[in-house]
């Protein structure tokens, strides 16, 4: 194994990654098919750079008019999977972005846009509450 790149950061390696995409259109089945593509095709192309990755819950993202007080969310631009991942390497965050960005460039599916890559460590309100 190289040596670790400058970008990671050993808190990358267990935590809670969140993969948002942004739909190109919404016709026909795209909330549902971007669900199943995060949900399925993506985990299995990334299970072995990573010791666990497990979908945790999967949300859509609406646009909010900030000048808008009052009203409903807008359409749903894009859906994003939360992901419990342990042992995560460089090598698997190198994995996660040449598909994305494959799926990007190629327009395959023809729904998927843009996206977006968080990863957050999981907080334990136990732990935090009861420092001293």
């Amino acid at each position: 194994m190289s040596e670790t790149p400058e970008w990671f950061d050993e808190s990358m390696r267990n935590g809670i990654l969140i993969v948002g995409i942004y739909f190109r259109t919404l016709k026909d089945n795209v909330q549902n098919d971007a669900r199943r593509w995060l949900k399925d095709t993506l985990i299995r192309e990334l299970r072995k750079y990573v010791d666990e990755i497990n979908p945790l819950e999967y949300a859509l993202t609406r646009y909010i008019s900030p000048t808008q007080v009052k009203g409903k969310a807008g359409k749903a631009k894009g859906g994003e999977y939360k992901y419990l991942i342990k042992n995560a390497t460089p090598e698997f965050y190198r994995k996660l972005f040449e598909i994305l960005e494959e799926r990007k460039k190629s327009r395959t599916p023809e729904w998927f846009g843009d996206y977006y890559v968080l990863v957050s460590r999981r907080l334990v309100k136990e732990v935090i509450l009861n420092e001293k």
